[in-house]
């Protein structure tokens, strides 16, 4: 399954953070696009966590549902569960 999940983004001390508000986790970059590759690893990583313990992964919601502050950015990133999906049927 290929998703597009939306991810918040907003500038931390020294880093940036992003956040997924459909697996409710973060992590840091030191850049934008940075920030963008750890979270997409990160979803990939919780969705397969998901997947291992029985769990369905969840939908992502619509950019629309998703509020920011002022000083935060709303972006997605492609996620590709389709390795794990198959890695889960055949274990």
């Amino acid at each position: 399954m290929k998703a597009s999940y939306p991810v918040i983004i907003r500038r931390g001390a020294t880093h940036y953070i992003p956040y997924s508000p459909d697996f409710d986790i973060a992590t840091q970059g030191t850049s934008t696009a940075n920030a963008l590759d750890m979270i997409q690893d990160a979803i990939e990583m919780m969705g397969q966590c998901y997947l291992d313990c029985g769990r369905q992964i969840p939908s992502p919601s619509p950019l629309n549902a998703i509020s920011c502050k002022d000083d935060e950015i709303l972006s997605t990133v492609e996620v590709d569960f389709s390795l794990a999906e198959k890695a889960a049927v055949a274990g």
